[in-house]
């Protein structure tokens, strides 16, 4: 269908465990990465800072947490309050695959 998200196989981006080895630096595949990272994370639910990096450390195998977490932010896929006590998934529509 014309116009549609093409889906991102994110396969090579991932280990065995399903753990992000790679955030790429192409927009075109590095959304799909940080979606599936934000995904791991529960909708309508707060996270502390730290709660949202030990659940991305479980997630990751290579990329700093840290700098996981400021892109998710960024990229507007989690949000937070100024001062950076409560963090929370916004939605997004998905448009990664991984086999």
């Amino acid at each position: 269908m014309e116009g549609s998200p093409r889906m991102i196989n994110i396969i090579k981006f991932v280990n065995a465990r399903r753990q992000v080895i790679f955030i790429p630096s192409k927009n075109r595949v590095k959304l799909p990465v940080l979606q599936y990272l934000a995904a791991k994370t529960e909708p309508e639910r707060d996270y502390t800072e730290r709660e949202v990096t030990a659940l991305l450390s479980g997630w990751l195998s290579g990329p700093d947490p840290d700098v996981a977490r400021r892109l998710l932010i960024d990229e507007g896929l989690l949000a937070r309050t100024i001062d950076g006590a409560r963090y929370w998934r916004r939605p997004f529509d998905e448009n990664w695959s991984i086999h």
